[in-house]
């Protein structure tokens, strides 16, 4: 699997801020939806795209972006 980390979008990066400033469960769920469509694709390109960089390093690192 290939995947291109471009980066995250504002809206992401609002998300983690709001999160940080509301840290507890119920306003995670309430607002769900919008790490479920931003900012969790966005970590499982990272993750994915770091993967073939990690080994190229010759470092025992690989993440599985499902978990």
């Amino acid at each position: 699997m290939t995947a291109s980390f471009s980066g995250f979008a504002a809206a992401d990066l609002a998300f983690l801020t709001a999160l940080a400033a509301q840290n507890d469960r119920e306003w995670f769920l309430a607002n769900r939806a919008s790490y479920d469509a931003g900012l969790k694709p966005a970590l499982a390109d990272l993750i994915t795209a770091l993967n073939p960089l990690l080994e190229a390093r010759g470092l025992p690192l690989r993440g599985d972006p499902k978990k």
